[in-house]
C-alpha cells in the first residue's frame, strides 16, 4: 500500500484533515494491515489499521468508549469502501517477549506485570458488552517507558454473545490459545484467563528468585490453565487476588504478621476496656 492509498482511505475523517505520513509498516496479515503514522506538522505517532470487511466495526465502536491506562486509546473509526479503518494510540515501549528473552526478571516485576495485565483484562471483561481479547501473549503486552503495561492488538478480539454456542472463527496463537478457541465451545473471559496463566508460566520461568514461591505460582498456573473452563478461575479478579499474595518475601510476610498482631492487640484492648466499663457501672 502506498502513501496515497492510505491517505485516500482517511480522506473522509472528521477529526484529522492533514496529510498523513507513513513512518513504518507494523504488520501485513491476510485481513489487516497496520502502520505507524503521524500527521504533517505533528510529532505524535499513531497506529493506523485497515481491516478488509466490516466485521471489526462493532468491536472497535465498543472499544472506543473505553478509557483505561492499561489499553491503547481508540481515537477514531470509520468505514469506507467495505473496509474498516482504525486510528489508535501507538504504544511505545518493550514487549514482554523482549523482556522475558533478554532480562532476568525480579519477583516484584513478575507480580507487577501480571497485576497490570489483570487490570487490562478486568476492563475488557467488565465492559458492557463484554470483550474477550483471545490473543493474550507476551508479544501483545507492552511495558511502557514509564513502567506501565498496556495490552495491545485486538485483531481477533470479539464481543461475547450470550446465546452463541461457538465462535464464528477459531483463532489464536497456538501456545497461548485456550482449548475452546479450537472450536468446541464459545470463548469467554476464561479463555483470556487461560492465556494469562501461560504468560505467568513464562514470566516465572524467567524470574531470577523463583524458588521460594514455586508451589504458590504453580498452583495459580494449574488452576488458570485447566482444560475445562469450568475448572479455571471464573473471573480475572479471583486470579488477581491470588497473584497479589505472591512474592511477599520474608520482610513482607513479617510485616503482615506484625500488622495482624498489632490489630489483634488493639481489638483485644478495646474489648477489655469496654467490658471493664460495663462491670464498673
Amino acid at each position: 500500500m502506498t502513501k496515497d492509498d492510505v491517505w485516500k482511505g482517511v480522506s473522509r475523517m472528521s477529526t484529522f484533515k492533514k496529510k498523513i505520513n507513513i513512518i513504518a509498516v507494523l504488520s501485513k496479515k491476510k485481513k489487516s494491515e497496520a502502520y505507524i503514522v503521524n500527521f504533517e506538522g505533528g510529532t505524535t505517532f499513531f497506529k493506523l489499521v485497515k481491516y478488509s470487511g466490516n466485521d471489526r466495526l462493532e468491536l472497535y465502536t465498543c472499544l472506543k468508549k473505553i478509557d483505561s491506562p492499561y489499553l491503547p486509546k481508540i481515537i477514531d473509526i470509520w468505514e469506507q469502501d467495505g473496509r474498516v479503518w482504525v486510528l489508535e494510540e501507538y504504544v511505545c515501549g518493550k514487549s514482554l517477549r523482549e523482556i522475558i528473552d533478554k532480562e532476568n526478571i525480579s519477583g516484584a516485576k513478575v507480580k507487577s506485570f501480571l497485576l497490570m495485565l489483570c487490570e487490562a483484562l478486568k476492563v475488557l471483561h467488565n465492559n458492557e458488552p463484554r470483550v474477550v481479547h483471545r490473543d493474550v501473549k507476551p508479544e501483545n503486552i507492552i511495558v511502557t517507558r514509564e513502567g506501565g503495561v498496556k495490552l495491545i492488538d485486538f485483531d481477533i478480539a470479539r464481543i461475547y454473545k450470550e446465546y452463541s454456542e461457538h465462535d464464528t472463527s477459531q483463532l489464536g496463537t497456538r501456545d497461548y490459545a485456550s482449548p475452546e478457541q479450537f472450536g468446541y465451545m464459545q470463548t469467554d473471559e476464561r479463555s483470556d484467563i487461560f492465556s494469562a496463566g501461560i504468560v505467568l508460566k513464562e514470566l516465572y520461568a524467567a524470574c531470577k528468585n523463583k524458588r521460594p514461591y514455586r508451589r504458590h505460582v504453580q498452583k495459580i498456573i494449574k488452576k488458570a490453565t485447566r482444560f475445562d473452563p469450568e475448572n479455571r478461575y471464573l473471573r480475572i479478579d479471583i486470579m488477581e487476588k491470588d497473584i497479589k499474595e505472591l512474592y511477599l518475601g520474608k520482610v513482607g510476610r513479617f510485616a503482615l504478621l506484625l500488622a495482624a498482631a498489632f490489630m489483634f492487640t488493639l481489638v483485644t484492648g478495646i474489648v477489655a476496656a469496654w467490658m471493664s466499663g460495663i462491670f464498673n457501672l
